[in-house]
């Protein structure tokens, strides 16, 4: 014979609250999922925006200095930068200009971590 013992209400609420807390949490993985690519390229285009007057001053100076590799912070100096110019990433990391053979530029965000050399790095343009 199965006797019926009511369960401890407080029992069945802290059960009713563990349930739901990972529901919610079931959620948030899957939104963060979701969405993840769409940060990533929100934020390629966000260097590329910062990019493009930097990239035009480095390859001005260029013109003016077959030889060195001009920084932002020189650009700035020298007026060929305007000096409201945005520095920082996304993540308030130091956004660097990156020289090449002849008048090939990039620029170089530490990404999300804000150290150079990880994965998370941007480069703009791509290469």
């Amino acid at each position: 014979m199965v006797t019926y013992t009511p369960t401890n209400p407080n029992r069945l609420r802290a059960v009713k609250i563990g349930l739901s807390l990972a529901g919610i949490g079931f959620i948030c993985v899957a939104v963060v999922l979701v969405a993840r690519p769409s940060l990533a390229r929100d934020n390629q285009e966000s260097i590329a925006r910062l990019a493009e007057p930097v990239l035009a001053a480095a390859r001005q100076w260029r013109e003016q200095n077959p030889e060195g590799c001009p920084t932002i912070g020189g650009l700035i100096n020298e007026g060929t930068l305007s000096a409201d110019v945005e520095r920082e990433d996304p993540w308030g990391g130091t956004l660097r200009l990156v020289c090449a053979e002849g008048d090939q530029f990039s620029l170089l965000s530490p990404g999300q971590d804000g150290r150079l050399g990880t994965d998370d790095d941007i480069v703009w343009p791509k290469r």
